[in-house]
This record gives C-alpha cells, sequence and structure tokens, in this order.
C-alpha cells in the first residue's frame, strides 16, 4: 500500500511540474546584464539570472537576445518578468539602482 501511494505521489508531482512549470519559476526575477548590442531602435542583451540575494543561479544559462528599449550597462541588475516561467519569453521590467527596487 505504501509503495502505492508513493507511486501515486510521485505521479502526481511529476504532473504538476510538467503542466505547471510557471510554478518553479518565480513570475518576476532579479538579472544582471551581461553584455549589451545596440539596434536601429533600442538595444538587445545577454542576461544572467540572479538569485533573491542577487547571485549568480549558476544552474540557468545566460538568456541570450533579450530587447529592451534603454541603454543599460553590463553589470547593471534589472527586474525581469516571465511569461508562465519560460525563460525564452522574458522582459526587461526596469532597472534597479544601487541593488534596491
Amino acid at each position: 500500500m505504501s509503495n502505492l501511494l508513493s507511486a501515486m505521489k510521485k505521479a502526481v508531482a511529476d504532473l504538476m511540474i510538467s503542466d505547471y512549470k510557471h510554478c518553479l519559476q518565480p513570475a518576476i526575477q532579479y538579472a544582471q546584464v551581461v553584455s549589451s548590442r545596440k539596434l536601429d531602435v533600442g538595444y538587445n542583451y545577454t542576461l544572467q539570472l540572479l538569485d533573491s540575494s542577487k547571485q549568480p543561479k549558476s544552474d540557468i544559462p545566460l538568456i541570450p537576445d533579450v530587447y529592451y528599449r534603454s541603454e543599460l550597462l553590463a553589470g547593471n541588475i534589472v527586474l525581469v518578468g516571465l511569461s508562465d516561467g519560460q525563460l525564452n519569453q522574458i522582459e526587461i521590467l526596469k532597472e534597479v539602482e544601487n541593488g534596491t527596487v
């Protein structure tokens, strides 16, 4: 009986993770600008997601080609929004000054 319950809990957890991926990543996170490229209108940035203490999340790769209309410098910290927790649907919301919102 215990094995059946454990298997059922694992199956439900796996289903939740596959159907609700956005629950694994907070909707709004800190990120640091790694590099930038000027476009005709705006800029493309490569970002590194940060944890709540503003340290790089080493388990998440750099996120390239994030568009933002204003110029940011490498090393700047920004707030980013993730649509449904997807790293390929990320938008810079605002620059964070001196590490404070």
